[in-house]
């Protein structure tokens, strides 16, 4: 969430005159009021304002905006009036909070469309020959998840363009594109870092020459361990090319099952896939 910008998904809770803060949200109202709370005025519409209430109550002591009762009546109207439904259970939009002077914020609305993006995210981790412990504990992918999240991906992703958006992360986080793999042989390496390499797999095509890439470092030790980041779920269809199969996680494990003589050393295979998440 932007620092200056609060985003709240709008459901019936909001629309009664209620909204638990998540606990990274709650700095951007300030200090802590305690459960005795504070008094915060919403700015909305044309010229209408509120008072709401910014307090802690309830088993959790969560901190919660409350704008129940007479004095927070205007702003329900119009949260009714601007947030309409779409359907059983689902969010109605976006309200957006803009700090404009001490205790006093704008109130703005935004359609889910617009307000929902698509970032990068690491699901399943499979290891082979040893993989874990070293994975688990190596320097290169204490981050990755961290870098990977930040990357949104959009409608039209092609797969070279993706490619360049997370090879520009990881290089400005301390990776680098490898030259030769070692040894002498003419194959090129991945990203690497700290004598890990991780080879990107986001077509059926990229998995077999990121295989033998990984192995022959491994083979000639040029690397400790390998890494695939694999396009699966959301973003192996949101990939797929015309008259081709997607790549998945569990098609690069079948075939590894397949083609054992490919793993020469600790080999990890890392879902990569797509998560909606408020921009």
């Amino acid at each position: 969430m932007e620092r200056d910008v609060f985003r709240h998904l709008v459901g019936k809770q909001t629309l009664a005159g209620r909204i638990v803060l998540k606990i990274r949200e709650e700095g951007f109202f300030g200090p802590d009021p305690g459960s005795q709370g504070r008094e915060i005025q919403l700015l909305f519409g044309i010229k209408q304002s509120a008072h709401a209430r910014l307090q802690r109550f309830g088993r959790e002591n969560r901190l919660k905006i409350t704008f129940t009762g007479s004095s927070g009546a205007p702003f329900r109207r119009w949260l009714k009036q601007t947030f309409k439904p779409h359907g059983p259970r689902r969010p109605r939009g976006v309200l957006i909070l803009k700090n404009v002077q001490s205790e006093t914020f704008l109130a703005e609305a935004e359609s889910l469309r617009t307000a929902l993006v698509e970032e990068l995210e690491l699901g399943a981790r499979h290891y082979f020959e040893g993989a874990r412990p070293l994975s688990i504990l190596h320097p290169a992918l204490a981050d990755l998840g961290a870098l990977v999240s930040r990357i949104r991906v959009p409608g039209a992703a092609e797969p070279d363009t993706l490619r360049e958006q997370i090879q520009g992360a990881l290089c400005q986080a301390g990776w680098s594109v490898g030259g030769a793999v070692g040894g002498g042989l003419a194959l090129q390496a991945g990203l690497r870092r700290a004598r890990a390499e991780l080879q990107l797999v986001l077509q059926a095509a990229d998995l077999y020459t990121a295989l033998v890439a990984l192995a022959a470092g491994l083979h000639v030790h040029a690397i400790e361990l390998g890494v695939l980041l694999v396009a699966d779920g959301a973003l192996a269809g949101r990939l797929r090319q015309p008259g081709g199969a997607p790549i998945s996680t569990e098609r690069a494990l079948k075939d590894i099952g397949a083609l054992p003589f490919l793993v020469r050393g600790p080999l990890e295979i890392i879902s990569l896939s797509l998560r909606k998440t408020l921009r």
